[in-house]
């Protein structure tokens, strides 16, 4: 395994890109490390082997169309990683842009270092609806994190690290503390505060990532209203597959840092 470069792999809307925030503050603060944001997305839905076609015809990113595939992907994050100046690459993605092509890439899958964050699937569910409200079973994204944690746990012979979205909200200096050392990333206290506004890599989905815009810190966690979806087969829906993919979470919950 390359301890060099590091996934953190999510489902949408599990706070990821707040965590995420905090190693990219720690790269502007001048350590030595690569933050990748969701690179593997850009070939889910825009690659010349891309696998959904939800955004092809969606001007916003008409210039991107057809620009990346998955093998150029992997070869940016390692040749990122062969730098010499560089101690670690990070990148943050959805667990589901990866899985359709897991048995394809595994020699690039279990040679990173694979981590978790998951949140309690009802609230990151509503949180997805709101945004997306014809979401698929594949872009709930429970299912494919339980494959590539499976896949990991193994291969490795042990837990993956996984993080909690409500427990690090709640306490981030501590699960921040405790993932740095675990992955070998000089910790910096100053990274939990950052300027409001997005980097620039972040801002290709930046409908997705409002609130952290808006912030300079991580807030406490807040519960989501299931009143917020209006319609009741909606309701319905997005309660089912809460109940459904709870399994799934409490099995990850189980070994959260």
């Amino acid at each position: 395994m390359n301890n060099k470069i590091i996934a953190l792999w999510c489902v949408p809307r599990s706070i990821s890109t707040a965590f995420e925030r905090i190693f990219k503050r720690l790269q502007e603060l001048g350590e030595a490390i690569t933050v990748m944001h969701e690179p593997f997305a850009s070939a889910y839905y825009f690659g010349t082997d891309r696998k959904s076609n939800r955004y092809v015809n969606d001007q916003k990113y008409s210039k991107i169309i057809d620009k990346t595939n998955y093998q150029k992907v992997m070869d940016e994050i390692i040749k990122e990683s062969n730098r010499k100046d560089i101690k670690k690459v990070f990148f943050k993605d959805v667990a589901y842009v990866f899985a359709p092509v897991l048995e394809r890439y595994s020699h690039f899958f279990f040679r990173i270092q694979n981590t978790f964050i998951i949140r309690n699937p009802r609230d990151a569910l509503v949180s997805h609806f709101k945004l997306l409200p014809d979401f698929t079973i594949n872009e709930a994204g429970y299912l494919s994190i339980e494959v590539l944690y499976d896949l990991t746990r193994k291969n490795l012979r042990q837990n993956p690290i996984v993080v909690d979205a409500e427990k690090f909200c709640n306490n981030p200096e501590k699960i921040i503390q405790k993932f740095c050392h675990l992955v070998e990333i000089d910790y910096n206290l100053e990274a939990l505060h950052w300027k409001k506004g997005l980097p620039d890599e972040f801002k290709i989905w930046d409908e997705w990532h409002k609130k952290i815009s808006k912030t300079t810190k991580i807030e406490q966690y807040q519960r989501e209203d299931i009143n917020d979806i209006h319609n009741p087969q909606d309701c319905k829906r997005v309660e089912n597959l809460a109940k459904q993919y709870n399994s799934i979470y409490k099995k990850l919950l189980k070994y959260a840092i």
